[in-house]
C-alpha cells in the first residue's frame, strides 16, 4: 500500500492524498495510476515498495527530478515525508507498507496440496484434462 499527498500542481484536482493497494505506482503516462498531463512519457516514474525500503525508479530520458528540493537524475531510496518533483507536480510520501502478494503459481500449489491432501475426486479430472492438452498440444 502507498499513500502520497500531493502539495502543488497545476491542476488543482490532483492537489490531496492518493492511496494505492498494491507494492509499485505509476506517475506520467497514459497508463499510469496517476495520469498527470504535464508529465510527459519523458518524465514517466515508478514509486516502489520493497520489503527494504521505498525506491523511486524514474524513466531513463528523465533529465532529472528533486527529491528534498535536491536534484537527482537517478533511482533512489526514500522515506516517509520525503518530498518529490517532477514538472510541477510536487508530493510527499505519507504512509508505505509492503503486502506481500501470492503468484498464481503459489495459489495453484497450495489448492493442488490441499487436493492431494485430501484425495479429491478432482485430481482424476485434474489428469485426465493435462492428458487431453498435452496431446492436443503433440498433434499441432
Amino acid at each position: 500500500m502507498i499513500e502520497i499527498e500531493v502539495i502543488k500542481s497545476s491542476d488543482l484536482d490532483f492537489l490531496g492524498k492518493w492511496k494505492f493497494h498494491k507494492n509499485s505506482i505509476y506517475l506520467g503516462f497514459p497508463q499510469a495510476d496517476i495520469c498527470y498531463s504535464p508529465i510527459a512519457l519523458s518524465y514517466a516514474f515508478m514509486i516502489e515498495i520493497l520489503p527494504q525500503g521505498l525506491q523511486v525508479i524514474p524513466h531513463p530520458k528523465l533529465e532529472f527530478w528533486l527529491l528534498n528540493t535536491k536534484r537527482s537524475t537517478q533511482q533512489r531510496t526514500v522515506k516517509l515525508g520525503d518530498r518529490i518533483r517532477v514538472s510541477d507536480l510536487e508530493f510527499k510520501i505519507t504512509d508505505a507498507k509492503f503486502e506481500e502478494t501470492a503468484t498464481k503459481k503459489s495459489v495453484l500449489d497450495l489448492k493442488l496440496k490441499e487436493l492431494v491432501k485430501n484425495e479429491s475426486d478432482t485430481l482424476t479430472l485434474i489428469g485426465l484434462i493435462n492428458k487431453k492438452v498435452k496431446s492436443s498440444e503433440s498433434t499441432q
